[in-house]
């Protein structure tokens, strides 16, 4: 696990630019099949979640947000991820595409999400090219979703023990940034 000093390491690019080095570093290690880092590493104590709102209005039996265009909103598992991540871990890609080094902040903003995500909310239909926001567009006048859109769909993790199937859960591209201009400085790293 590393943990970034915020002294030194400031929200957003130089984080993100870090992390990103030390990847290719990792990487390129003779022997390294596959390496990448996560915000919250499976079977610990780390785990994040918060709200994902959803722009398909029509996804039936979920709350609503009063006074946020009704839009309709869960809490699941947030975590930040790294391209090499999912490989690494050897979590299945079952639809679409993995995270890649063109997910950065000037990229257009994606998310993947896991199986059960999926078929929770679009259980008759696809859940790639779907839209949600896990927060606000920075400095708007009014608060506005920062959609995302989904690309690809993995298979469930069991975070919280093996006997536990927990949370749906959505994977953020680290160097895009969350809430502003923050970029998770706790990763751990997974080769």
């Amino acid at each position: 696990e590393i943990a970034l000093p915020e002294k030194t390491y400031a929200d957003g690019a130089p984080v993100g630019h870090f992390f990103t080095q030390l990847m290719g570093r990792v990487n390129a290690i003779a022997g390294v099949q596959s390496a990448g880092a996560v915000s919250q590493m499976p079977l610990t104590d780390s785990y994040t979640s918060g709200s994902v709102y959803f722009a398909d209005s029509s996804i039936p039996n979920i709350p609503r947000l009063p006074g946020a265009a009704n839009l309709p909103y869960m809490e699941v598992d947030q975590r930040s991820a790294t391209p090499g991540y999912f490989q690494a871990m050897q979590i299945p890609l079952v639809r679409g595409r993995l995270l890649s080094p063109a997910d950065d902040a000037r990229a257009p903003f994606v998310a993947v999400v896991d199986a059960n995500f999926a078929q929770r909310f679009w259980p008759h239909g696809d859940a790639i090219g779907q839209r949600v926001a896990v927060d606000s567009i920075p400095g708007a006048k009014a608060p506005a979703p920062r959609w995302r859109t989904i690309v690809g769909v993995v298979g469930h993790v069991k975070h919280y023990g093996l006997d536990t199937e927990g949370r749906e859960q959505i994977y953020l591209p680290h160097e895009q940034p969350l809430f502003g201009s923050f970029t998770p400085r706790d990763m751990t790293l997974a080769v």
